[in-house]
């Protein structure tokens, strides 16, 4: 069996950038410069690690002059400021979905269907072909790890053709060698995750497969083992599925050619809700990330569009500068990928958002009128207390206020009584019981809402 040759090891320097923001048409955007088709957001600690597509401008996956190379830049998550980046002259990354992964101690991308291996910190580079898999395999299509029982596993999957099973190697992610048997997956795999549950020793998997676009046979493999069963259910999805992102016990998959987002029951393996993205044609939905119950969706229809997850409505559509791929949310702020131009030519930049403006910016689809009230609270990010504040029609004497944790749990509801319609409330953190994180407070009052974004440090 012919496997892939392993390089020594290359020294490579990091490129400096500075960076600007500046104002884009759409509302209440900044745009900051990045690298070519930016197809990846992932954050580490108080790092974003953007990672760049470069421009392939002939589909050939080869370098050629006047082409853009790709780019991996990492910023300040807080501030958002360029801290350092690298350029991969001469080759490209994988378009979005990327299916980067940061492990513990390394990064690994898939370049020229080879596996590198990169410092995560200096961005220097540790192994140019990290894991050997058969060429008979054919294209290497994604990355993840998982670390179990003190190793680090790196699953890495391939396609050997458009119609045939894809393949899942697993490898030490410290040495690159395959010890595990080879999983047999579904046609054209996409995405790959794994999680295990070191109390329960329950071992959970989701393979996505896109099939073959135009013939609806887009599918989802969910696996659960543990010492008393084995499940294991693939379930159909519609056309072009590309992308699912995994909160708690729920699958959010984003099919592009259906235009819809499909939300799965990880413990049941079942679909429980379909949610309409209301996009046509080409201009589909791409990414998505999720705020407690709040669903955003980045579309090719130069927008991203607010779901609430209970209902399946549109509560908000978010003008952007550029068709959008992915997506993070962070310290109050939405950060996506603009990735293609209005005239699907390649675009370089992040747009940054208020969260609270996109999840209260426009109407609610529910039948009585909502208006929507602007709040602060100070200080954010807050330790052991904060001060709420808002202003209400005069009319209103009473606010309801509820704080909700990332999963969507409620974690304290309480009333407040308004003076002229103002509202001033110290949130006590350590009353509350809040652990290190970010949080929502959902006020109401009346037909008012606001929805309040915050930070607890400890």
């Amino acid at each position: 069996m012919e496997m892939f040759q392993r390089f020594s090891k290359i020294a490579v320097i990091a490129t400096i950038f500075t960076f600007s923001f500046f104002k884009a048409s759409a509302q209440n955007e900044l745009r900051i410069p990045v690298g070519t088709q930016p197809a990846e957001i992932i954050r580490v600690g108080d790092d974003l690690h953007v990672f760049c597509s470069g421009a392939d401008l002939n589909f050939d996956k080869t370098f050629n002059e006047g082409e853009v190379p790709a780019s991996w830049w990492i910023l300040n998550a807080n501030t958002l400021a360029v801290k350092s980046s690298k350029i991969f002259e001469g080759e490209f990354l994988p378009y979005a979905p990327m299916n980067i992964r940061i492990g513990e101690n390394a990064t690994f991308l898939i370049m020229n269907n080879k596996v590198k291996k990169y410092d995560t910190e200096t961005q220097e580079m540790i192994s140019e072909s990290f894991v050997a898999v058969p060429t008979e395999a054919g294209s290497i299509i994604a990355l993840f790890t998982q670390s179990a029982f003190g190793t680090e596993f790196l699953s890495v999957v391939t396609r050997p053709s458009l119609t045939s099973a894809g393949l899942i190697f697993t490898a030490d992610a410290s040495n690159g060698g395959v010890e595990l048997d080879v999983d047999t997956v579904g046609i054209n795999p996409l995405q790959v995750w794994s999680d295990v549950e070191l109390m329960s020793g329950r071992a959970r998997g989701i393979v996505l497969n896109e099939g073959l676009f135009g013939q609806g046979n887009s599918t989802i493999t969910l696996s659960s083992n543990t010492e008393e069963a084995v499940m294991e259910t693939t379930l159909p999805l519609g056309d072009g599925a590309n992308f699912f992102q995994v909160e708690g016990d729920s699958v959010y998959v984003v099919v592009n050619g259906s235009h819809q987002v499909v939300v799965i029951d990880m413990n049941n393996q079942a679909i429980v809700k379909t949610i309409a993205t209301g996009t046509e044609a080409f201009n589909g939905p791409r990414e998505a990330a999720i705020w407690g119950n709040y669903l955003l969706v980045t579309t090719y229809n130069n927008d991203i569009r607010v779901f609430d997850i209970p209902t399946g409505n549109l509560i908000n559509t978010i003008p952007v500068s550029g068709k959008v791929d992915p997506i993070q949310i962070y310290n109050g702020k939405v950060i996506a990928g603009i990735t293609l131009k209005n005239d699907y030519s390649a675009d370089n930049a992040l747009a940054i958002l208020n969260l609270d403006s996109v999840l209260s910016y426009g109407t609610s689809v529910a039948e009585e009128k909502i208006s929507f009230i602007v709040s602060a609270i100070a200080p954010n990010p807050i330790q052991a207390s904060g001060v709420i504040s808002a202003t209400f029609p005069s009319e209103t004497s009473i606010a309801r206020i509820e704080i909700i944790a990332p999963n969507g749990v409620s974690v304290g509801e309480f009333t407040t009584g308004l003076h002229n319609g103002e509202l001033r409330y110290v949130l006590n953190s350590d009353e509350l019981g809040l652990s290190q994180g970010q949080y929502l407070a959902k006020i109401t009052a009346g037909s008012s809402i606001s929805i309040l974004p915050f930070v607890v440090v400890k």
